[in-house]
């Protein structure tokens, strides 16, 4: 949604998401954060009710009390000439590139930037540094990673770039697409073989994070949980899928995959 505001300046709506207690017997809902974007820069504000379909008046209202999101929670700084791969130039405009870019849609406006649980820019930054070594021994079903992408004023990494790929597995069995689910279960597995005999956990394994290539043969997607072997684990994994650890080992990527396979053997249905 384009919203006219700022001296008749396009500001575009980037995201709602629903915040939800998990603490409670049954979940209970808790506040709804909107996220705006203009000229480059985030803006957030809260709403407190269920139903958000506010008329463009109001939503214009709403912008007015937003919050500037700070480029340092988001936007890590760029990294010095020869340490990362920096991404072609072109990659924008190619269509089989994607550019992992950060939307700040967890940023509470109600906390300073020092109060702020986990600045996304220190995540986009860790999954960089995963993804540079990844890239020095690569894959078929470890997703190709291209280099970052800077900002247009060269001072920040805007985002990460990767191969593009049509489909993630949750939506390929949604659609009903047809595919060996065996295939995908020994793709995963051998790619997770490798990943750990790199020192690696990837710690997410989910089907929103596996991508069907045009072979429909599985590619794991998301390094932003992965970490060294015996490391701390700071980012929690997907709810339903995620494991009681808190140490980056094999076993929580083997028992993600065991989840991954109970779960095609329920819902992946051939015609």
């Amino acid at each position: 949604m384009l919203l006219r505001a700022l001296h008749h300046q396009v500001v575009r709506r980037v995201k709602a998401v629903d915040a939800w207690d998990f603490d409670q017997e049954e979940p209970t809902f808790g506040h709804r954060t909107i996220l705006w974007e203009h000229e480059g820069d985030f803006y957030c504000a809260r709403w407190l009710e269920r139903i958000f379909n506010p008329t463009p008046e109001n939503e214009r209202d709403l912008f007015q009390t937003a919050t500037l999101v700070p480029r340092d929670y988001y936007l890590g700084d760029l990294p010095p000439l020869g340490a990362a791969t920096r991404a072609a130039s072109t990659a924008l405009s190619n269509p089989n590139v994607y550019l992992k870019k950060i939307e700040p849609y967890m940023f509470d406006p109600e906390r300073s930037g020092t109060e702020q649980d986990h600045p996304l820019a220190v995540t986009t930054m860790h999954e960089m540094r995963v993804c540079e070594v990844l890239s020095q021994s690569p894959h078929p079903n470890l997703c190709r990673y291209l280099g970052y992408m800077p900002t247009p004023d060269g001072n920040h990494v805007l985002g990460l770039c990767f191969e593009r790929y049509e489909r993630n597995l949750s939506s390929a069995v949604e659609a009903k697409v047809v595919f060996d689910p065996v295939a995908v279960i020994d793709g995963l597995r051998r790619g997770l073989q490798h990943l750990h005999s790199l020192r690696y956990a990837h710690n997410d394994i989910n089907p929103t994070n596996i991508m069907l290539d045009n072979n429909a043969l599985p590619v794991i997607i998301d390094f932003d949980s992965c970490r060294r072997l015996g490391e701390e684990l700071e980012k929690a994994g997907t709810p339903d899928w995620d494991h009681d650890r808190d140490v980056s080992l094999p076993e929580n990527d083997l028992d993600g995959l065991e989840k991954v396979q109970k779960w095609l053997d329920q819902n992946y249905i051939t015609v």
